[in-house]
């Protein structure tokens, strides 16, 4: 017979049901290990325990995932519109610099053409006190572009006397140069 009285803590020693259903396990216990045929060696023990492992870990594995699958895609969701709303950020931010500088460079063009404007301006009444000889041999000597620029900002009766002045090919090719111009003029205010 089995002693039990050390297993037993003095509350249940005097318990004869429990001291029936552990005789009961240990017998079936030793029944299912008696019952198993005896392993050859050491390595197929191992192998035997090592591959219950694996079923029950990636058994575990599986009910884990399943388990975590929902918590893991609203994580991966979450964190992907904190990337998103951190570019928006960074996108705006840059937008902001661009239009800063696109006022800048806006603010610049204005200034630098207002300088040209007057520049041509005083050019062009510089050429106008200028006697017409004089003016005639200087505006030769220009780039066809500079030279209609100055003349199309002339008063129409001192440009008559300074091409009057003027070879008659140079006097010709500036006056073609004008009057593209104003053609230019009428095609634009045309397709307005």
């Amino acid at each position: 017979m089995i002693s039990l009285s050390g297993w037993l803590t003095p509350a249940h020693r005097n318990n004869r049901l429990m001291q029936t259903g552990l005789v009961f396990g240990l017998c079936m216990a030793a029944a299912v290990v008696s019952a198993a045929p005896a392993p050859s060696n050491k390595s197929d023990v191992a192998s035997k325990v090592a591959t219950a492992a694996s079923d029950v870990n990636q058994s575990d594995a599986r009910s884990y995932c399943a388990n975590i699958a929902d918590a893991a895609r609203e994580q991966r969701i979450a964190w992907q519109l904190h990337n998103l709303v951190a570019l928006q950020a960074d996108i705006d931010e840059r937008t902001q610099k661009l239009e800063a500088l696109r006022t800048d460079v806006r603010a610049w063009i204005e200034k630098r053409d207002r300088i040209l404007g007057e520049v041509k301006e005083h050019i062009v009444s510089v050429y106008e006190r200028m006697r017409p000889d004089a003016a005639a041999e200087s505006l030769a000597r220009l780039d066809n572009d500079v030279a209609i620029g100055l003349l199309t900002g002339m008063q129409p009766r001192v440009v008559g006397s300074i091409l009057n002045e003027m070879e008659a090919d140079r006097a010709s090719s500036l006056t073609e140069g004008m009057a593209s111009l104003v053609e230019l003029d009428k095609g634009e205010l045309a397709d307005d």
